[in-house]
């Protein structure tokens, strides 16, 4: 199917772009990739370093000359490339392969997921100009879209909104696991990647770059003065850094987040547990 842009009736709504049919996205039916040549099985989690690992893999699986001739952005490619499809999840199992998911601490991904999509990225971005939409519709239209959305009016619609509805960038992690915890051979909790590299080099066979992608949000804390999560996206911008992420996660709405994602709390700790048992 084209990936097609939805038609809102608003005053700075974008042109709309054309999709060129031959290279419209398409999905797996698992949301997990198969290296075969290297024996590993990867469920990419977005916000959880899904860029990094699938171009480290990529490498190993010498497929970069594959992947510039294409000119498709990494995760488009591997959507519609069939021979990192995975159709069988029974192969999880396999006890030569390395199966893995990053998990990373579910309210620090909400808070990043807000900041890269909203304050860092170009304004009137297609996820927020929906997801504007979505509040309007949902819980006040008499808001303005221009402005678009505050951190609090965000998680205001974090809670109002059923997880098939969120945008994959703040969906809760569990989502992409397809029910399959029990067999992905290491959950990494994202904030143990250096200890993880050696293990993941020691499967490939081969040292990676541990260079990483330039769309992460960096942080510093510095005193604004006001409450930074009323603030639009354009006054954070204007800040010329970005907060950190306790700055956002006032106790009102980190209590809100904690119920969200409280399955996604119950896996990071998981993950944090079954990560310590491999060592």
């Amino acid at each position: 199917t084209m990936f097609s842009l939805p038609s809102l009736n608003l005053p700075f709504w974008s042109k709309r772009k054309t999709t060129n049919r031959e290279v419209a996205p398409r999905h797996p039916t698992t949301g997990f990739f198969l290296f075969e040549t290297k024996k590993t099985i990867y469920c990419p989690i977005p916000k959880n370093s899904s860029t990094f690992f699938k171009n480290r893999l990529i490498e190993v699986n010498g497929d970069q000359e594959l992947l510039l001739h294409s000119q498709l952005p990494i995760h488009s490619f591997l959507r519609r490339t069939p021979k990192y499809w995975i159709h069988d999840l029974r192969r999880l199992s396999e006890p030569d392969y390395l199966s893995f998911a990053i998990i990373r601490e579910p309210l620090e991904r909400v808070v990043s997921a807000y900041l890269n999509k909203f304050v860092s990225a170009r304004r009137h971005h297609p996820i927020q100009v929906q997801a504007t939409q979505s509040f309007m519709d949902l819980i006040d239209d008499s808001i303005d879209p221009e402005r678009s959305l505050t951190f609090r009016q965000f998680v205001r619609l974090i809670c109002q909104q059923q997880d098939h509805e969120l945008d994959k960038h703040w969906r809760p992690q569990t989502c992409f696991l397809q029910g399959q915890v029990d067999s992905i051979g290491w959950l990494v909790p994202q904030n143990q990647l250096d200890r993880f590299y050696p293990v993941f080099e020691s499967h490939l066979g081969t040292e990676i770059s541990k260079t990483r992608s330039g769309n992460r949000t960096l942080y510093k804390r510095q005193e604004t003065g006001v409450d930074v999560t009323r603030l639009s996206p354009r006054r954070l911008r204007n800040l010329g850094w970005h907060p950190e992420k306790d700055q956002f996660l006032v106790p009102e709405l980190r209590e809100r987040l904690n119920v969200r994602y409280e399955e996604d709390l119950e896996l990071f700790k998981r993950a944090c547990e079954s990560f310590e048992a491999h060592f």
